[in-house]
């Protein structure tokens, strides 16, 4: 198992931000996505250059949580964001708990996960700029 978390406030209100983790095809700020297929409510697969990563939810409170199962070819797990206003803005707490699908497990996977984070924050930051 491994953990990676994510702590970002936005100069925006709760909705907006709470729309581009909450639309799947809402895609431009994320610069590790090419490509979303949209399967149904909640059901979606980002296409990224290492491969893709599916995408279920199964738990939503408006403006509050969100919760997907997360699958890759390689690893399985949950992703957490929950939703918060602060001050003039709007904050995400975003966790991911992962697990390898193999036997022996991927020494990397936290490695991986932090780097993934790590893009999403600067991403967020340049689009909230």
């Amino acid at each position: 198992m491994a953990m990676a978390q994510l702590d970002f406030t936005a100069p925006c209100s709760i909705s907006k931000l709470w729309e581009l983790f909450d639309k799947p095809g809402k895609i431009d700020w994320q610069s590790e996505v090419f490509h979303v297929d949209v399967l149904g409510e909640g059901h979606f697969i980002e296409h990224r250059p290492d491969g893709y990563m599916r995408f279920e939810l199964t738990h939503r409170d408006f403006y509050e949580k969100l919760e997907f199962d997360v699958e890759t070819d390689t690893e399985r797990g949950r992703r957490i964001i929950l939703f918060m206003e602060e001050g003039n803005g709007a904050r995400i707490a975003l966790m991911d708990d992962f697990k390898s699908k193999k036997l022996i497990g991927n020494p990397m996977l936290g490695s991986l996960m932090n780097k993934r984070l790590k893009t999403m924050e600067k991403d967020l930051k340049k689009y909230f700029r």
